[in-house]
């Protein structure tokens, strides 16, 4: 029997069986109305990493303008939110995540759930997000070297990821399904002071030119 993860700080994660990296506390919004962004901006600058939201609470606008008011970067913040099923489907599940991004103020959401699902319905709106997942729109948290694996292929490169332990083996090739908005792709490719910084050309510079001599 595999021994059971427990959380030993408040910034503590688990890994999922797809590789997803989810923080194992967080602050639920359910019922909040009151200074709900203030109460989300405070968790946040205390070291809350997890916030959980959903359609039916009416509070994803708060949700959004909480992050802005705490500082924190998105990528630093894990954002739960949820659809409550309808009769129309898939077109109601994508709808209501369009919205849901809008009221975030964010091109993605980490996790999106079915919220309490109970009919037929939820069938062809799971199939539906699955297609959201991979346009980018569900990011699932994604460690920093999958960010990295998934630009060097979404670039067509040659992509060879070095690891030394088995365990990261699945999640380095967990990045397929999914990929980089064109917008947060434009900012990764303008990290580093150096057109080598990620790469050497050594075609165009020279080892010394790049600093590897």
């Amino acid at each position: 029997m595999a021994a059971m993860t427990v959380a030993k700080a408040i910034d503590s994660t688990i890994v999922l069986n797809d590789g997803t990296v989810i923080p194992m506390f967080g602050l639920g919004v359910y019922r909040i109305d009151d200074n709900c962004s203030g109460v989300i901006a405070a968790a946040l600058k205390q070291g809350y990493l997890l916030i959980d939201t959903a359609e039916f609470y009416n509070n994803e606008i708060s949700v959004g303008i909480g992050i802005q008011q705490s500082g924190k970067k998105r990528e630093e913040i894990f954002v739960i939110s949820k659809w409550w099923p309808t009769n129309e489907g898939a077109n109601g599940a994508l709808k209501s995540l369009d919205l849901c991004l809008k009221n975030l103020q964010s091109h993605y959401v980490d996790l999106y759930m079915i919220h309490a699902p109970k009919d037929g319905y939820c069938r062809d709106a799971y199939q539906a997000l699955m297609g959201a997942k991979k346009e980018g729109k569900i990011r699932l948290s994604k460690t920093p070297t999958q960010v990295l694996i998934r630009w060097s292929i979404q670039h067509g490169f040659i992509t060879i990821p070095k690891t030394g332990q088995e365990s990261r083996l699945r999640s380095n090739a967990d990045v397929f399904d999914w990929s980089i908005p064109d917008e947060e792709m434009k900012l990764l490719d303008n990290l580093g002071d150096h057109q080598w910084s990620c790469t050497w050309d050594p075609t165009k510079n020279s080892l010394e030119e790049a600093g590897l001599l």
